[in-house]
């Protein structure tokens, strides 16, 4: 139908309730899930049931013709086009129109156009006959007829120009100028009005005084009345659909998008396969991801690099891409299966789409974030990340047979500055173990929920196999929190001191102890204040099982001194500021050897750290530094996190992240706001084939983590 606008549309038809049209003066905008369709499939059936054209009678019927009379006064386009659903629709018609909605699609709810009279519906207004341009332009040989003839005293001009057909008449006639044009009434040609109103026949010469004008021909025309949008619907994410904004923000993952690539990981660990791919039927296109049936790295590359096939370009212009894992047998059980599921991702940017496709078949992303609500939340999910809950059993039982935790005050870093290496000494199988946080008095809930998930994988009678590592005094880690630990079942063992440097040296002792008595020693050696420095040093320190002293304020003791000896190699790490030159001297004197690897501040600490540790090509067994090349110098990922310039108690991040950056070789960049020249220069020298960066904590700002990333080649 022709149809003119009408502002008619419907606002806020609830999910589950009747609907009744009203009038509202914009279209109504919502979304709804993608996990939700069948919510929207039922609004919508509300929708079209409500209410319909009337045709009870046969001026209803004439009125509203045989293509509205009876039918709903709404219906569905998707995407911009018609579904057919009506107020017949069966319920498998909606589940093939509504049913599998993508992500982005939108559901445009809209009105036929109506107008309401009484408790009827119309779909067209009463009118009268109207003339066309062509029908005006043809009454000029009419009206010149009638002038010349039985009207030739009524009428003293006909004219026709861009204004319509202008009739003029004697000035003794009771009529008014009659103009037409298109759009006009019809008028009656071969009758005239008399004086009491009557429609007389022009059958002869009509006299002036008794012409009233021409009647109207009184036809009447039913005019459609416009359709009108009444609801658009946008489809999001959810469920088993997702938006690939909720996985990716173009540089890193998002919460959900790490908590979706843990699922791929635990996937690839127990052995399930799956797919990326962008046909439906899974055979176009396809690409395995799991190790297993990828086969060896090279086929991963292989598939990596034919990613491309993978993503298909939808009508919407969308890029779609569906990770498929087919079902799944457990290890171990005679019955228990899970599932085929389907995830479909859905990209407005075809290359953000196929970096994410191509992470994916890792599975890793090359930018990541590890952070929680809070820094303990934080820990947990680094634990997570590499040390897991079930890395130590028996083939065919991932229950946990032993493990180990270390646990430092998460608002007291300086006794927790040593305890990297001894979670690298303190492992679980061949993991470091975790280095968590806690409050002085209490654990905080989400470290209370990771042991208690650990809990659930412990062999009854193995409680005490498990052991929390204390780093800290009473000062710092409380009698009460020592037995709400214990209260749980686990072994506590505790490493202390009177001090931060006496604690330190407990810790090292516990280190060195693992390895011959007959070896060299190294230690690195850090300020009293030298907090930002121990967190620079702290996964080298990890990943050598280096132990880390702390200076007493006011300098290194005697005591400490006394522990060095002429086996001893040492590196102080920081500039004169934070160890001073005096201190250097006297650890020369009870060493066999000191060096500095220090800066002006932590960020030229931190990048000489990178520099020294992580550098390429440089010979195994030099001599220069304490301590073997992190992975003889290949660097594969980078971590960023805060440089506690504003608040040290921010450290916590990298002190936690230690063994994690010891686990994948990784520096760990200390930078918040900005990056220094050197931290710069030493990442663009040393770290170009890094495969992946990592985020710990919220508050590194944005350009850093970009920076960064840019630099290393892992996003555009």
């Amino acid at each position: 139908m022709n149809k003119k606008r009408l502002s008619v549309v419907m606002a806020g038809a609830m999910l589950a309730s009747s609907v009744a049209p009203v009038l509202a003066a914009e279209v109504v905008k919502s979304e709804t899930s993608a996990s939700e369709l069948g919510l929207l499939i039922q609004k919508v059936r509300t929708i079209l049931t409500s209410e319909k054209f009337a045709d009870e009678t046969k001026a209803d019927r004439d009125r509203n013709g045989n293509d509205l009379a009876g039918k709903s006064i709404y219906e569905v386009e998707v995407n911009g086009v018609a579904t057919g659903l009506t107020e017949k629709s069966t319920q498998d018609d909606y589940q093939k129109k509504l049913g599998n909605l993508k992500v982005g699609s939108k559901v445009v709810i809209k009105s036929k156009g109506f107008v309401k009279e009484g408790e009827k519906y119309y779909g067209r207004n009463e009118g009268h006959e109207e003339y066309t341009a062509a029908q005006v332009a043809g009454l000029k040989n009419t009206f010149d007829t009638l002038k010349a003839g039985n009207l030739k005293k009524v009428i003293s001009s006909v004219t026709l120009d861009g204004n319509g057909l202008t009739v003029k008449f004697a000035a003794d006639v009771n009529a008014s100028t009659l103009n037409l044009k298109e759009g006009s009434k019809t008028i009656k040609t071969n009758v005239y009005l008399n004086e009491y109103n009557v429609e007389t026949a022009i059958n002869s010469e009509i006299a002036a005084k008794d012409f009233y004008g021409f009647p109207t021909t009184g036809n009447v025309a039913y005019i459609d009345i416009a359709p009108s949008t009444v609801e658009e619907i946008t489809i999001t994410s959810g469920g088993y659909s997702l938006n690939i904004d909720d996985l990716y923000d173009g540089l890193m993952l998002t919460e959900k998008g790490h908590d979706f690539f843990s699922m791929l990981k635990e996937a690839d660990a127990m052995g399930r396969n799956y797919h990326v791919n962008g046909n439906a039927s899974g055979t176009t296109g396809e690409i395995t991801g799991h190790a297993a049936t990828a086969g060896n790295s090279t086929t991963r590359l292989a598939n990596v690099n034919k990613i491309g096939n993978a993503i298909v370009k939808d009508a919407n212009g969308n890029y779609v891409f569906t990770v498929t894992f087919p079902k799944f047998k457990l290890e171990g059980t005679d019955s228990k299966e899970l599932p085929a599921v389907t995830y479909t991702i859905t990209s407005k940017d075809e290359k953000n789409a196929e970096r994410l496709a191509k992470w994916m078949l890792k599975p890793l992303a090359r930018v990541d974030i590890l952070a929680g609500d809070n820094r303990y939340e934080t820990a947990v999910k680094i634990a997570e990340e590499y040390a897991g809950l079930t890395t130590v059993g028996e083939q065919n039982d991932l229950r946990i047979k032993n493990a180990n935790i270390v646990l430092v005050n998460g608002n007291a870093l300086v006794d927790g500055l040593a305890a990297a290496p001894l979670a690298a000494v303190k492992t679980n199988g061949a993991k470091s173990a975790p280095i968590l946080l806690t409050e002085k008095d209490q654990l905080p809930k989400a470290t209370k929920v990771y042991l208690r998930k650990l809990l659930s994988n412990i062999q009854i009678g193995s409680l005490k196999k498990v052991t929390v590592h204390l780093v800290g005094g009473d000062a710092v880690l409380s009698p009460a929190l020592e037995r709400e630990i214990r209260g749980l079942g686990f072994d506590v063992k505790r490493y202390d001191g009177d001090n931060r440097e006496e604690t330190s040296l407990k810790v090292a002792e516990a280190v060195e102890a693992t390895k011959s008595s007959t070896a060299e020693r190294e230690r690195f050696v850090v300020g009293a204040d030298g907090e930002a420095d121990a967190m620079s040093i702290a996964a080298v320190a990890a990943y050598n099982k280096t132990p880390i002293i702390v200076a007493k304020r006011g300098g290194i003791s005697e005591k400490a001194l006394y522990t060095f000896d002429e086996n001893a190699n040492v590196a102080v790490i920081g500039g004169e500021s934070v160890v001073s030159e005096a201190e250097e001297k006297e650890l020369k004197s009870v060493s066999k050897s000191v060096i500095r690897l220090g800066g002006s501040n932590r960020k030229a600490t931190n990048a000489k750290i990178i520099e020294t540790y992580y550098k390429r090509n440089l010979a195994d067994g030099n001599t220069g530094f304490v301590g073997e090349q992190v992975g003889n110098g290949k660097t594969d990922h980078v971590l960023v996190a805060k440089d506690g310039q504003r608040n040290k108690e921010e450290l916590v991040d990298a002190l936690a992240a230690a063994n994690f950056a010891s686990e994948i070789k990784a520096p760990i960049v200390l930078a918040t706001d900005k990056l220094s020249p050197a931290q710069i220069n030493a990442l663009e020298l040393n770290s170009k084939t890094s495969t992946a960066l990592y985020q710990i904590g919220h508050g590194v700002a944005r350009d850093v983590v970009k920076s960064i990333a840019y630099g290393l080649g892992l996003t555009n």
